[in-house]
């Protein structure tokens, strides 16, 4: 009898361990890094700084891109955004288990530079323009401000990405900062899948599109 009765312990306890294992949460799903893809082969090298004054008589004069800056975004956030346009327009969401590598500005600063290099000088934003004077008049700076950067999903079952960036070329002197141009850039994209990673690829091409669009608006600034 007694040994009937410890049998059924057993068979109880094992039976409260497996139930016990079937109500533990689930471990949370990782969260996948995205990024604007592989760099493109880079472009022949650009002169150092101290040359730049003997350039190519075909190539654009050199440029100083300062920082991105990004208004339109959460500061300093890596968050992927979308919105639900056939639900309500007016609300901005993050997606939970998707994120940039770096804020969106950093990643379109990449984007922007490498566009830029492959036909001028690009100077970074450390460099003083005064100091890199060609023929006694500074480089012209360029400051970019991404104003939206998202997912728009016009139904359940489709999306595309829209990126808006602002322009602004300022040539700095003595007299102060001159604008010598301002422009806003706005590129759409669909997306191959109405999720992260079609709403991913959609953003990057968009950003490639208004970065070329950048680089040829630069180059009939006189």
């Amino acid at each position: 009898m007694m040994h009937r009765l410890s049998s059924l312990l057993v068979a109880a306890s094992a039976a409260i361990a497996l139930a016990g294992c079937a109500t533990l949460p689930e471990p949370p799903s990782p969260t996948v890094l995205y990024d604007f893809g592989a760099a493109a082969p880079a472009q022949p090298a650009a002169q150092p700084a101290s040359q730049t004054s003997s350039q190519a008589p075909n190539q654009p004069p050199s440029l100083l891109l300062a920082s991105v800056s990004a208004s339109g975004l959460p500061t300093d956030s890596q968050v992927m955004l979308y919105r639900l346009a056939y639900a309500d327009d007016l609300q901005l969401r993050g997606y939970q288990n998707a994120r940039w590598s770096q804020p969106v500005q950093r990643l379109f600063e990449q984007q922007l530079r490498q566009q830029l290099e492959r036909t001028r000088v690009v100077l970074d934003a450390d460099f003083s323009p005064a100091r890199l004077r060609e023929d006694g008049i500074a480089p012209p700076v360029l400051r970019a401000d991404v104003e939206r950067f998202e997912q728009v999903f016009p139904s359940a079952s489709a999306s595309g990405a829209i990126v808006r960036v602002r322009a602004t070329v300022v040539r700095s002197s003595a007299r102060g900062d001159q604008v010598l141009g301002q422009r806003v850039f706005e590129r759409s994209a669909n997306a191959a899948t109405a999720d992260a990673s079609g709403g991913a690829q959609a953003m990057a091409q968009a950003a490639r599109q208004v970065a070329a669009d950048i680089d040829a608006w630069l180059a009939q600034m006189k």
